[in-house]
């Protein structure tokens, strides 16, 4: 079983829909990048200005008489949230950057197999 089918296991029916959401939806961006050739430096920006913009577009949809303070308080909100999501990463930086480190070392020792296969 991958890593990712144990963490699936863990995870309740809601939370392994918006995980599964979520890992389409990176796999998607890094496509979209990589045909790109978009960096992650230029990728992090726009992909908030993406999320900017589709909560604004949350809020003038869901609301009968949208206001600037409206939208000014729905901001306000997300970026607290945004803040609090970079809160939560910077205490695990330590788990991130093992996590990246396991992913490198899984896809090196994967390579010479795809390479075998292709001979």
């Amino acid at each position: 079983m991958t890593q990712q089918q144990d963490l699936l296991t863990i995870l309740d029916e809601a939370d392994q829909e918006g995980f599964e959401l979520r890992e389409a939806l990176r796999q998607t961006i890094a496509a979209f990048a990589q045909a790109n050739d978009i960096s992650h430096a230029t990728l992090a920006p726009l992909l908030v200005d993406l999320a900017v913009d589709s909560c604004a577009l949350d809020y003038l949809y869901k609301t009968k008489k949208p206001s600037p303070a409206g939208l000014k308080r729905e901001f306000e909100r997300f970026r607290r949230e945004t803040d609090r999501l970079v809160r939560s990463n910077q205490r695990d930086a330590d788990v991130i950057i093992a996590s990246f480190q396991v992913a490198c070392r899984l896809a090196e020792a994967l390579e010479p197999e795809a390479g075998q296969d292709a001979a």
